[in-house]
């Protein structure tokens, strides 16, 4: 399907309403088969402890470890290989259709050209074909801390430390689903079909990200300025929506108002300035104007009024120089990188919002409740957001920032849905009413 502009005029497909893709962190809690030579050799360490002997078969250790993926002694590929095969295989034989995983970790369409050939009721929603169907890769950033014991109900960081040191989590990756409630459905049909395969483990480590578009439709530069301005302005409020871990500094999703480049003193000029360095091949002159400018000093950071932040958002000419002034030292909460990385690898497929704050969670309805809200805020941005709008949003949230310590009240974040029309979504996240 041909790129068409994602404008103010109203699309004829489903993806009008706005099409998102999830990205689920997970820790399957999974063990090795040990043979009995592979633990004469593992008991010479100091304080190696196993029950397993290496006599048990394959059945008797998952009866031992109820809930836990058993990799085959002697596995000729890495573990995590195994692990994300067997979800494929098992999600394949729901029905679902699913990317292959190959020996690097890294999906790809399937090479069976029966599975190829499937019909998904995705293929519309995204240029790239592996944005087709379902993924299953390997994820580092994910680790057994805090790793649960389903036989003992309680947290043990040394649960079964023997058999699963070192076995990263993975990462379960949708297509790009439209925002209709089929698609939803099956969003919560793969989240229990994880958990009905293997003990599902979610920790600290685990996050859950939605990427949000309009299909094959690009986004023109006036509603992605809208949407960086809204997003930039909101920060502060939606970020108690979510838990401590996940805000407060966290260097896996750096706050846009606090860390991004526009926040510590960039302006649109010199992101066309960096942006011109780099098509030349001068990566190495990347000098950020908040170092050259000295923002930081002892430790501390000078941030940029609200006001002056999203003029400069407003002055951007191209989408590479909103999402460098929205860029930070690494992946953004709100980022728009998606948008700047076409400058690097040329791909036609169309960048994505990225919403990166949420925890991971295995509750559906609240993972679909995010997700739904993302594309709301999203398309209430593009679409229906005047600049009267953004005057008063912006307003709404200069009034919760003054409020004292610990910070913005809840309550604003109901009335700013209210005034979006998201009243819905206020509902579905559990956002309390301001009182009467």
């Amino acid at each position: 399907m041909a790129d068409t502009d994602m404008t103010d005029t109203a699309l004829a497909d489903p993806t009008e309403r706005g099409t998102l893709g999830y990205e689920f962190e997970l820790f399957p809690t999974a063990i090795l088969q040990w043979t009995v030579d592979d633990i004469r050799a593992q008991a010479q360490r100091a304080g190696f402890s196993s029950k397993i002997t290496g006599q048990e078969s394959t059945d008797a250790l998952q009866v031992m470890y109820p809930g836990c993926l058993v990799i085959p002694a002697g596995f000729p590929f890495n573990k995590h290989v195994h692990i994300c095969q067997q979800l494929v295989e098992y999600l394949r034989q729901q029905g679902l259709h699913v990317n292959d995983t190959d020996q690097e970790m890294i999906p790809r369409v399937p090479e069976n050209p029966a599975l190829r050939q499937q019909q998904t009721p995705f293929a519309a929603n995204a240029s790239n074909e592996r944005y087709h169907r379902w993924s299953v890769t390997v994820d580092e950033t994910v680790n057994m801390k805090g790793t649960f014991d389903p036989q003992q109900h309680q947290p043990r960081d040394t649960y079964l430390e023997s058999e699963i040191k070192g076995c990263s989590g993975i990462e379960v990756v949708s297509p790009a689903l439209t925002d209709t409630p089929e698609s939803y459905q099956q969003v919560a049909r793969v989240l229990n079909l994880c958990k009905n395969l293997y003990f599902l483990h979610i920790n600290e480590t685990c996050a859950m990200h939605v990427h949000v578009a309009f299909g094959p439709h690009k986004i023109a530069m006036d509603p992605l300025r809208k949407i960086a301005c809204l997003l930039f302005a909101l920060d502060p409020l939606l970020v108690t929506l979510h838990p401590g871990l996940r805000t407060a500094g966290n260097p896996n999703c750096p706050s846009i108002r606090q860390y991004s480049n526009v926040a510590r003193g960039w302006r649109a000029l010199d992101a066309v300035k960096d942006l011109n360095k780099i098509r030349m091949g001068e990566e190495d002159e990347y000098d950020p104007v908040y170092y050259q400018e000295g923002h930081r000093a002892g430790g501390d950071v000078a941030y940029v009024a609200l006001e002056e932040a999203l003029a400069e958002l407003k002055a951007c000419k191209k989408p590479e120089e909103i999402a460098w002034l929205l860029e930070c030292e690494s992946r953004a909460n709100y980022s728009f990188r998606g948008f700047f990385n076409k400058l690097n690898n040329g791909t036609s497929n169309n960048p994505t919002i990225e919403f990166r704050e949420h925890a991971m969670t295995s509750d559906a309805a609240r993972v679909i409740a995010w997700g739904r809200f993302c594309v709301a805020l999203v398309r209430y941005a593009a679409l229906d957001m005047s600049d009267e709008d953004l005057e008063e949003i912006v307003m709404l949230c200069s009034d919760a920032e003054e409020e004292p310590e610990p910070g913005p009240g809840r309550s604003y974040i109901w009335e700013l849905m209210d005034f979006m029309e998201l009243k819905d979504n206020a509902y579905e996240l559990r956002v309390p009413r301001p009182e009467a």
